[in-house]
């Protein structure tokens, strides 16, 4: 329809969304989380509450008393918030207000129940308040609360409000019953002093939807409410006090289901001893919001956090609290009164705990125009009366994280380390502050500006001056490049990055300006103390910490700010450190002797190098830099042309060690590469008295190595031969000198010739001791007789000095020198030494009688380790009388090797107790292949050498046994000598247990646990016992093993043919064994079956298992039989159940599980399950008596439905087997006879317990092979129906339920011919003819009498059962009569109607207001336009005025 048809005074207006839809709108900008609990917090502390508790019930109420039936759903797990503080009728009426709140218009209430009350709907969906006499209810929904009545009405109920006393009463109790024991309020509470909000969590399995909400899961479990909304709580509770006007406790309960108890989980309270100073406080801001000059207060509460899981013991904080409130600048004033809101700004700074301070006030100190010196005047006049400053450790810290607060904090963090407190004008969420933009430039903004800049800025500034007059720190300026103590509170330069928070830096004048000429900037100077800006020196970044200390400790005026305070600073004003300053003040008269004392410090020393070095060289002269090495103080840097000592740097460490006793001419050498370096560029310049060493080694021997000897040897000169030396005594050298100077020679490459004449040839070895003795120092020099001993043992240089040489020690130091030391002194070997025999031989014989057979055998092993390749130095060596001959208990002999002799495999041990021949050479093992080389051939086999032994042995020799262990032994250390391997195994040398000969092939192995099972002890297969340490060796020479056996399958089938005959001799436990054995071999060599099936050697079980039927017949007797006649299956239990009774089975208490399941598969050994012996065994079962079925039911099911498994499982015909007429049911304990039994019931219809269906019997139909085989019927008749009401009728129980449903069958199938019965009232089955059914209701007795009271004879009228209808009688012809029936109602209370509505005009002003007034109306209708398609816009500012006669 066009817009010139509508109608005329069709309703056209302003549609407002639901109640639901403006919720949910809310809930979008209010996050869920600790905001929530924040929100109720700020509406307790506006009631005037000083304690505020939550407590998370996870109980389930009763739900059977109530008013409201449809909050059973809210009966379960809730949030409950108290406080203690009543609700007022204003309360009541502004708590189901959701755009306006009661708060407007009332400066002193910023939260009381506004918009942020709705958060709570994150969590719930009916809010209950519980205060006073009453007991609200909230429904957004008008579902929870509305009657019948109202919803049929289509009234709302958001809300409803009731008198508390109402639910007292048993009928409607269990409302008051989740409050019970919370906080003080019991059964009998009629007006309850305090508030309690209980917030009933959503339940994801409530059949009802909420509006509210999308995701429902996560608030509903009481632990995920928990650890997210109290545990974010937590972490904000050391500061969410400070700035609320009331609350002075908030404390966090969970519930304990098991007591029935809240237990305490967490609490956040103000000390109780700094209480009446915080009433002070808080009460003093208030008194004098409405002044016209500021009014500053500061205390110092401590907040108490008590965390059950932390300690036993509240944790404390202090914070300077400082607010300033009210103020003189005009547009402050002139805002406030239009805005409602009060000139109120606060901060709070952390301070060390334990500290005190009384509050303190000052009038009109915050101002316009005010300076950093009047408000340090102020200050220094009302804290000088301070008892004492807190003196801390000065260390680095974390920077706070400050928070913006209007009463609670904010969501997110401002980046100042002090927290803010203003009566700011914040969105309607609380997330964030108005601040003047480009798109916002309202009043709102414009009043939070100005807040910002007349209270907050200097209200900072008497923050930061305050801190002095209470902390003083002590610590190191290292300390301090972080962001430290004295600096913690001061806003960070990064601040000015924020819109609004950087104003505090940015604005002018700003923090900056006012802090200037404060003395707020600390220094150590003194133990350390506060300064000002124009006092100060500051260490800049390049210089390094050590520099510092020391110049605080030369008492210099410096200090360090933290980057991110100097940054706030203009450049020019501060004065920094420079090297510059650095080198005057230590050249400075007053302060040089204590600098020199301090540069002993070579750490320091080193710092001051790197700093000062890039300097001039002219400006380091004088300068006491550079330190010796000797424990003295540095001395002056001097220049060369001053015949000042040189100074050398000797930065090797060997060449140092080798230079003792010049330290005071050495340079430091401790300091750091870095350093050493700067001092060797020092020392190439030659301006200075610098010696670099490290480049010329000549200095040093020609200078240093001299002028160190002769401060140990003053008497030292080139012409004595001998010097006495004590190592480590006075200021002579230690031991390790003398290596040291050897190992330089070598690095350095200098020649010995270079240091003929220095006394470095000891007498002794002294690196061979801890302690040197005396030791003679023997001149570097040629032509002296001396010979050093050889690397051998300390027994060769004694032989060699008893054959006539003269020897000297000999050193590991002159190892590196060898061929050079040579040309002075030559050194011992034993080629030299054979020599030096040979030609004291030529001149006169050896004293060999002089050595005694150790030494002669020393002497020996030393000569032989290095033969001789020339045959003429061989044969010398072979003619000393220096060889062993005789071997074992033989007696030995020194001989040369001239004369006929045997020479064995010198790896052989021959037993000491044997006696063998004189011709055989006594060899060592680790001189074999010397006298190999020395005889120029190899030894004798060991074949030969045995046979030799052997041959000729008697059979009775006493220590026969003891000769071929021996060899044997040899043979296991030769294994792969075939000869002798061949030559054993041919031998008959192995004696056994019963001392019979035998070849090692004809025995078995002892140590085989399987074969000396399965032989008997009378047996002699066993070697004698002599042998036992030589089984290895009898096993590699064929000794049966068990795994020799099985390895072979002739020798295996032999051997289980031996031990299956032999069952029957051995004991008990062997022949079990045995035959256990025997099976397992089978089971994995069936070619093997065949020739065991007739053999006695498995053994059947003689007693039933536990739970068999003690009545049913047992086949079976203990004894071993042929597996012919003996059958067997995997599972005994089975194997009993299916032929127990009819046939001998496997023992299965004598055989393991494992084993029954393999041989089962073993084909023509055991006597196959046959079916006449399964049937047999059922007809056993089947002829039991009925008791013995009844008390062993369950085993008798078992045993059936083994029997019935395997006649269904084989692939026999079974039609044409005499299978039983009966089949088991399972749940009855009975077998059923076939006759009454058919495959299918008739559908809808049982006929239990008279006829069975076999889809009715548990567990049989999965026979299907088995059943098909008995020619069941296929489903029941109505003859089976017929005969059922004949059973039933001759019978005494009552089954009128099957009655009806047979003639509900009748009458579906349209039958009701002969044989049918009805169901009487009287339990009887009668025909159809000889009853009567009710059919008007005339009645309720069994029986009528159709003739008067007077009548002496009456004609009975027995009628139908009451389940027979009407209809059912009808069609059976039953004689009809007449009845009928009839109902009942109900009442409740009285209420108010409550809950939360919302005006029209409410919304729109709401939305005004959200707008502000930079609202563009133009651009507004613009857009409506462009998005209704239009292309022109236009506008026009109507001033007339119109009749209004014909309105």
């Amino acid at each position: 329809m066009s817009d010139e048809e509508e109608e005329t005074g069709d309703t056209f207006g302003i549609r407002q969304s639901s109640l639901t839809a403006r919720v949910r709108k809310i809930l979008t900008d209010y996050p869920p989380g600790a905001q929530i609990l924040k929100e109720l917090i700020q509406n307790a502390d506006d009631a005037g509450a000083t304690e505020v508790k939550f407590v998370v019930d996870p109980r389930n109420h009763s739900k059977k008393h109530l008013l409201f039936p449809r909050l059973a759903d809210c009966q379960g797990p809730a949030l409950i918030a108290y406080n203690n503080a009543k609700f007022d009728k204003e309360d009541w009426k502004g708590i189901g207000r959701l755009d306006e709140s009661t708060k407007e218009g009332k400066v002193m209430k910023v939260g009381r129940f506004g918009i942020g009350f709705q958060s709570v709907y994150h969590i719930t969906d009916v809010p209950v308040i519980l205060s006073g006499k009453k007991l609200g209810f909230q429904d957004p929904h008008s579902y929870f609360l509305r009657t019948k009545e109202e919803e049929e009405d289509g009234i709302t109920v958001t809300g409803k409000l009731c008198n508390l006393s109402e639910f007292h009463r048993d009928r409607y109790r269990d409302h008051c019953i989740p409050f019970v024991g919370l906080f003080g309020f019991d059964n009998v509470t009629t007006d309850y002093n305090g508030t309690i909000f209980r917030f009933p969590f959503r339940n994801p399995e409530q059949k009802f939807k909420s509006k509210l909400i999308q995701d429902v899961s996560k608030f509903f479990n009481p632990e995920v409410l928990k650890e997210d909304i109290f545990e974010k709580l937590k972490n904000e509770a050391p500061y969410i006090l400070l700035f609320l006007k009331h609350v002075a406790s908030i404390e966090l309960f969970t519930f304990d289901e098991a007591s029935n108890k809240m237990q305490l989980y967490f609490r956040v309270a103000f000390s109780k001893d700094c209480m009446r100073k915080l009433k002070e406080l808080r009460q003093d801001c208030q008194d004098r919001c409405n002044q016209r000059e500021s009014f500053v207060n500061m205390g110092i509460p401590i907040v108490e956090i008590f965390d059950p899981t932390v300690g036993d013991q509240p944790q404390q904080q202090a914070w300077l609290l400082a607010n300033c409130v009210s103020s003189s600048d005009p547009t402050i004033l002139r805002l406030a009164e239009k805005l409602k809101v009060l000139p109120w700004a606060g901060l709070a700074a952390p301070l060390p705990c334990p500290i005190e301070m009384p509050n303190q006030s000052f009038v009109n100190l915050v101002r316009d125009g005010v300076t950093g010196k009047e408000i340090i005047k102020v200050l220094s006049k009302y804290f000088r009366n301070l008892a004492h400053r807190v003196t801390v450790p000065l260390q680095a810290l974390k920077s706070n994280e400050g928070y913006a607060f209007c009463f609670l904090p904010l969501q997110e963090p401002t980046g100042l380390p002090v927290h803010v407190h203003g009566y700011f004008r914040v969105s309607s969420n609380r997330r964030s502050i108005e601040w003047p933009s480009h798109n916002d430039t309202g009043e709102q903004a414009t009043w939070n500006k100005h807040l910002v800049e007349s209270l907050i800025i200097p209200l900072y500034a008497i923050l930061l001056a305050t801190k002095p007059f209470l902390c003083s720190y002590v610590g190191e300026l290292e300390e301090v490049k972080a962001l430290t103590d004295p600096y913690s509170w001061w806003p960070p330069s990064y601040i000015g990055e924020k819109s609004v928070w950087g104003h505090i830096l940015k604005h002018s004048p700003g923090l900056p300006n006012l802090v200037r000429k404060m003395p707020v900037f600390w220094s150590p100077r003194n133990g350390g103390e506060w300064v000002k800006a124009s006092e100060t020196l500051l260490i800049p970044k390049e210089c390094p910490s050590s520099i510092a200390k020391m110049l605080v400790k030369l008492n210099a005026p410096v200090t360090i700010l933290p980057e991110q305070i100097l940054k706030c600073f203009k450049d020019d004003l501060f004065r920094y450190v420079t090297p510059e300053y650095v080198c005057q003040l230590l050249r400075s008269r007053s302060t040089r002797d204590a600098a020199r004392a301090l540069l002993r410090d070579t750490e320091l020393l080193e710092a001051l190098l790197l700093y000062i070095f890039n300097m001039p060289t002219d400006s380091l002269v004088n300068l006491p830099i550079v330190p010796l090495n000797a424990d003295l103080e540095p001395v002056d840097l001097m220049l060369s042309h001053l015949n000042s000592d040189n100074v050398y740097i000797v930065d090797d460490e060997l060449t140092y060690n080798i230079l003792p006793g010049l330290d005071n001419l050495i340079l430091s050498r401790s300091l750091s590469e870095k350093a050493k370096r700067l001092f060797k560029r020092l020392a190439s310049y030659k301006a200075f008295c610098l010696i670099d060493t490290d480049n010329d080694p000549d200095i040093v021997c020609s200078k240093l190595l001299i002028k160190s000897i002769q401060t140990w040897i003053p008497n030292y000169s080139h012409f004595s031969s001998t010097y006495v030396w004590y190592p480590g005594e006075g200021n002579m050298p230690s031991s390790s000198w003398l290596s040291d100077l050897w190992e330089w020679f070598h690095r350095t490459g200098i020649s010995l010739a270079m240091v003929e004449g220095l006394p470095i040839i000891p007498s002794l070895d002294v690196t061979q001791y801890d302690d040197p003795p005396e030791t003679t120092l023997y001149l570097l020099t040629r032509g002296k007789p001396y010979l050093r001993c050889g690397t051998s043992t300390a027994d060769i240089n004694e032989i060699a000095t008893a054959l006539g040489c003269t020897l000297i020690p000999n050193c590991e130091m002159y190892s590196t020198h060898e061929l050079a030391l040579q040309e002075f002194v030559p050194s011992m070997t034993p080629k030299v030494l054979l020599s030096a025999l040979s030609i004291q031989a030529s001149i006169t014989p050896l004293p060999m009688q002089a050595l005694n057979h150790d030494q002669i055998c020393t002497l020996r092993s030393y000569l032989l380790s290095d033969i001789p390749k020339h045959k003429r130095g061989r044969k010398f060596l072979a003619s000393l009388p220096i060889y062993s001959m005789g071997v074992g208990s033989t007696t030995l002999k020194f001989a040369p090797l001239t004369s006929q002799f045997i020479f064995p495999p010198y790896a052989i041990s021959f037993p000491g107790d044997l006696c063998f021949p004189q011709n055989i050479l006594n060899v060592k093992v680790s001189e074999g292949h010397l006298f190999e080389t020395l005889l120029g051939r190899g030894p004798h086999p060991l074949f030969e050498l045995v046979k030799y032994v052997v041959t000729g042995l008697p059979k009775a020799h006493p220590q026969r046994n003891v000769i071929f262990i021996w060899i044997l032994k040899l043979f296991k250390t030769n294994e792969y000598d075939i000869e002798l391997s061949n030559y054993l195994k041919s031998l008959k040398f192995l004696p056994s247990t019963k001392g019979t000969i035998n070849l090692v092939g004809a025995l078995f192995d002892p140590e085989d646990n399987i074969l000396v099972k399965m032989f008997s002890d009378d047996e002699p297969v066993f070697p004698h016992g002599d042998f036992s340490k030589t089984l290895l060796e009898l096993r590699m020479l064929g000794l049966n093993t068990w795994q020799s056996i099985k390895d072979n399958p002739s020798l295996l089938k032999r051997f289980l043919l031996n031990r299956a005959k032999a069952v029957f001799s051995l004991p008990r436990d062997k022949a079990m064994f045995c035959s256990t054995l025997i099976l397992r071999k089978l089971c994995q060599n069936y070619q093997f079956i065949s020739d065991f099936r007739n053999i006695p050697f498995v053994l059947s079980e003689c007693k039933p298992p536990f739970e068999y039927p003690p009545n049913l017949l047992w086949h079976g007797r203990e004894d071993f039989m042929s597996p012919s006649e003996i059958c067997v299956a995997n599972d005994p239990k089975v194997l009993s159940y299916l032929v127990g009774s009819s046939q001998t089975v496997i023992s299965s208490s004598n055989y393991d599980a494992s084993l029954l399941t393999q041989v089962e598969g073993l084909k023509g050994l055991f006597r196959p399950i046959k079916w006449n012996d399964v049937c047999q065994h059922l007809m056993n079962i089947i002829d039991l008596d009925h008791r013995t079925i009844h008390e062993h039911r369950e085993v008798i099911s078992a045993m059936v439905m083994a029997t019935y498994q395997f006649f269904s499982r084989t692939q026999r015909t079974l039609q044409d087997q005499a299978l039983p007429d009966y089949i088991w049911h399972d749940d009855l304990g009975v077998f059923l006879e076939k006759d009454k039994l058919a495959i299918k019931p008739i559908e809808g219809l049982s006929l239990i317990p008279f006829r069975y269906a076999l889809t009715e019997i548990p567990r049989i139909l999965k026979y299907k092979n088995f059943l098909k085989s008995m020619n069941f019927y296929k489903q029941f008749s109505i003859v089976d129906c017929v005969e059922v009401l004949v059973e039933i009728d001759d019978g005494t129980d009552d089954h009128t339920t099957t009655v009806i449903n047979i003639l509900k069958y009748f009458e579906r199938v349209s039958f009701n011919g002969k044989g049918v019965l009805i169901p009487t009232n009287d339990s009887r089955l009668l025909p159809p003819d000889e009853c009567t059914y009710d059919d008007r209701g005339l009645t309720d007795s069994g029986a009528f009498s159709l003739s008067g009271e007077d009548e002496e004879e009456e004609d009975e009228v027995v009628f139908t059962h009451a389940d027979v209808t009407k209809d059912m009688a009808r069609f059976f012809k039953v004689v009809p009569l007449t009845g009928r029936i009839g109902r009942p109602r109900g009442l409740a209370i009285a209420y108010d109607q409550k809950g939360q509505n919302i005006s029209l005009t409410t919304r729109i002003k709401s939305i005004i207001r959200n707008y502000g007034q930079h609202i563009d109306v133009f651009k507004e209708l613009i857009q409506n336009a462009d998005d209704a398609g239009a292309t022109e816009v236009k506008f026009l500012i109507d001033w007339r005025s119109h009749p209004t006669i014909t309105l």
